[in-house]
């Protein structure tokens, strides 16, 4: 269920659709790139990221390579590889969910990385 939460939010670039990229995030969610500043809640992920979806064509596309869960099943980590349009590696991320009440999955914490 986990890797079809991440193929799902990974599918929100491909359909250009940054609303529906916010309903994944936790409203105490957690972006790390690098060294610079997180950005800390939904507000601060979406404005940051909402020019990856200005345009017709996604400039990137991931897909998870491992997905871990808990056996709590409280909390679980996806990771994998970011591509470019053409195919070519040149990222990497890891996202640490939190299963909500409800049973849903949210991201509380991601980190983009150099490519892997």
């Amino acid at each position: 269920a986990l890797r079809a939460t991440e193929t799902a939010f990974a599918a929100t670039m491909a359909a250009r659709d940054l609303a529906a990229f916010r309903r994944f995030l936790a409203p105490d969610t957690v972006w790390i790139k690098g060294k610079s500043e997180p950005l800390l809640g939904p507000d601060a992920v979406v404005a940051h990221w909402a020019p990856f979806f200005e345009g017709p064509n996604p400039p990137f596309s991931w897909a998870p390579d491992l997905a871990l869960v808990l056996p709590s099943g409280e909390l679980g980590r996806t990771s994998g590889p970011v591509h470019d349009p053409t195919g070519k590696l040149v990222a990497g991320f890891q996202s640490t969910w939190r299963r909500k009440p409800g049973g849903d999955w949210e991201i509380v914490f991601d980190f983009g990385t150099g490519p892997t």
